[in-house]
C-alpha cells in the first residue's frame, strides 16, 4: 500500500513536471515570437560604435534597417546594402541574436545580443565573425565588437 502510494505520487509529479515543462517551452516560443514581431518594421540608426570608436556621423545618418519576419535589409548608404536572416532567442540572458548576411559587404554569420530599451529602441551588439558572442552592450578597442542603437521610423 505504502509503495503504491509513493509510486502514484511519483507518477503524478512526473506528469506535473512534464506539463510544466511543456508550458515553459510553449511560453519560450511565445516570447521569441513576440520579440520577432516587435522587431519587424523600419528602423533608423541613432548611434553606433566599433571597437570603442563611434561611427562617423554620415554613416549613422544614412543607415536604415528593415525587418520582415526573420529577413532583414540594412541600407548602409554609400557603404552598400546587407541582406540576410536573423534568429532571436529571448530565452537567454542577455537575449541572443544570430544574423547571417547572405548579400552585401560582409557575407557570413555574426553572433550577438539584443534588447528593446524602455523607449522602444532596438539595441544590438555583435562580435566579429568567428569571435565569441558579446555578454554586455560595450565595445572596446581590439574586441571586434560593434554596437547599434536603432529607433523605429515613423
Amino acid at each position: 500500500m505504502k509503495q503504491s502510494f509513493i509510486l502514484s505520487v511519483a507518477a503524478g509529479l512526473l506528469v506535473v513536471s512534464g506539463v510544466l515543462g511543456c508550458q515553459s517551452k510553449s511560453e519560450d516560443k511565445k516570447t521569441v515570437a513576440d520579440d520577432m514581431k516587435k522587431a519587424e518594421g523600419t528602423w533608423t540608426l541613432v548611434s553606433g560604435e566599433v571597437d570603442g570608436t563611434p561611427l562617423p556621423e554620415q554613416d549613422v545618418k544614412n543607415a536604415k534597417l528593415t525587418i520582415v519576419g526573420d529577413a532583414y535589409t540594412v541600407d548602409l548608404g554609400a557603404n552598400g546594402v546587407k541582406k540576410g536572416i536573423q534568429k532571436l532567442d529571448s530565452t537567454k540572458t542577455p537575449k541572443q541574436i544570430d544574423a547571417k548576411d547572405s548579400a552585401g559587404p560582409t557575407v557570413g554569420e555574426n553572433h550577438g545580443i539584443y534588447e528593446f530599451t524602455a523607449d522602444g529602441d532596438f539595441r544590438v551588439c555583435f562580435a566579429a565573425p568567428g569571435k565569441d558572442r558579446p555578454t554586455a552592450f560595450v565595445t572596446k578597442p581590439g574586441s571586434g565588437h560593434f554596437m547599434h542603437l536603432w529607433k523605429r521610423s515613423k
